[in-house]
Protein backbone atom coordinates (compact mmCIF):
# COMPACT_ATOMS: atom_id res chain seq x y z
CA UNK A 1 0.00 0.00 0.00
CA UNK A 2 1.23 3.50 -0.79
CA UNK A 3 2.24 5.81 2.05
CA UNK A 4 -0.92 7.94 1.69
CA UNK A 5 -3.07 4.84 2.29
CA UNK A 6 -4.47 4.62 -1.24
CA UNK A 7 -4.33 1.22 -2.87
CA UNK A 8 -1.86 0.75 -5.72
CA UNK A 9 -3.32 -0.45 -9.02
CA UNK A 10 -2.07 -3.97 -8.27
CA UNK A 11 -3.59 -3.91 -4.77
CA UNK A 12 -6.88 -2.54 -6.13
CA UNK A 13 -7.02 -5.43 -8.62
CA UNK A 14 -6.35 -7.83 -5.73
CA UNK A 15 -9.07 -6.10 -3.72
CA UNK A 16 -11.52 -6.57 -6.58
CA UNK A 17 -10.61 -10.27 -6.88
CA UNK A 18 -11.20 -11.25 -3.32
CA UNK A 19 -10.43 -10.22 0.21
CA UNK A 20 -12.67 -7.37 1.21
CA UNK A 21 -14.08 -6.86 -2.26
CA UNK A 22 -17.68 -5.99 -2.93
CA UNK A 23 -18.40 -9.32 -4.72
CA UNK A 24 -16.86 -11.28 -1.83
CA UNK A 25 -18.81 -9.19 0.68
CA UNK A 26 -22.08 -9.59 -1.23
CA UNK A 27 -21.59 -13.37 -1.32
CA UNK A 28 -21.01 -13.39 2.46
CA UNK A 29 -24.02 -11.10 2.99
CA UNK A 30 -26.23 -13.37 0.90
CA UNK A 31 -25.11 -16.37 2.96
CA UNK A 32 -25.83 -14.49 6.19
CA UNK A 33 -29.29 -13.52 4.92
CA UNK A 34 -29.98 -17.14 3.98
CA UNK A 35 -28.85 -18.35 7.41
CA UNK A 36 -31.03 -15.77 9.21
CA UNK A 37 -34.07 -15.15 6.98
CA UNK A 38 -36.04 -13.76 9.91
CA UNK A 39 -33.58 -10.84 10.23
CA UNK A 40 -33.41 -7.71 8.10
CA UNK A 41 -29.79 -6.91 7.31
CA UNK A 42 -28.75 -3.69 5.59
CA UNK A 43 -25.25 -2.95 4.32
CA UNK A 44 -23.35 0.07 3.02
CA UNK A 45 -20.04 -0.51 1.28
CA UNK A 46 -16.96 1.60 0.47
CA UNK A 47 -18.35 1.85 -3.07
CA UNK A 48 -21.39 3.62 -1.60
CA UNK A 49 -19.15 6.01 0.33
CA UNK A 50 -17.07 6.76 -2.77
CA UNK A 51 -20.24 7.70 -4.66
CA UNK A 52 -20.21 10.88 -2.56
CA UNK A 53 -16.61 11.94 -3.33
CA UNK A 54 -14.44 12.53 -6.39
CA UNK A 55 -11.69 10.07 -5.50
CA UNK A 56 -11.21 6.56 -4.14
CA UNK A 57 -11.33 6.41 -0.37
CA UNK A 58 -8.63 4.65 1.59
CA UNK A 59 -9.45 1.54 3.57
CA UNK A 60 -8.88 3.53 6.78
CA UNK A 61 -11.30 6.26 5.66
CA UNK A 62 -13.94 3.68 4.74
CA UNK A 63 -13.55 1.91 8.08
CA UNK A 64 -13.89 5.25 9.88
CA UNK A 65 -17.12 6.04 8.00
CA UNK A 66 -18.45 2.59 8.91
CA UNK A 67 -17.55 3.15 12.57
CA UNK A 68 -19.43 6.47 12.59
CA UNK A 69 -22.45 4.75 11.06
CA UNK A 70 -22.31 1.96 13.66
CA UNK A 71 -21.96 4.36 16.55
CA UNK A 72 -24.14 7.32 15.59
CA UNK A 73 -26.98 6.14 13.36
CA UNK A 74 -30.15 5.32 15.22
CA UNK A 75 -32.05 2.34 13.83
CA UNK A 76 -35.29 4.19 14.57
CA UNK A 77 -34.30 6.83 12.01
CA UNK A 78 -32.49 4.55 9.58
CA UNK A 79 -29.46 5.08 7.40
CA UNK A 80 -29.92 7.54 4.56
CA UNK A 81 -27.74 8.81 1.73
CA UNK A 82 -27.69 12.17 3.50
CA UNK A 83 -26.29 10.62 6.69
CA UNK A 84 -23.71 8.61 4.76
CA UNK A 85 -22.63 11.71 2.85
CA UNK A 86 -22.30 13.73 6.06
CA UNK A 87 -20.05 11.10 7.64
CA UNK A 88 -17.97 10.78 4.46
CA UNK A 89 -17.43 14.55 4.43
CA UNK A 90 -16.58 14.50 8.14
CA UNK A 91 -13.97 11.76 7.68
CA UNK A 92 -12.40 13.43 4.63
CA UNK A 93 -12.26 16.73 6.51
CA UNK A 94 -10.61 15.04 9.54
CA UNK A 95 -8.03 13.34 7.34
CA UNK A 96 -7.20 16.46 5.35
CA UNK A 97 -5.59 18.20 8.35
Amino acid sequence: MKKNGLLTQEERQDYERGHGSKPYFLDALFTLQQNYPECYIEAWTPEDYEAKVNRPMTMHESKTVSNYLYNYVDANEGTTWNKVENFVKKVLDEHSH
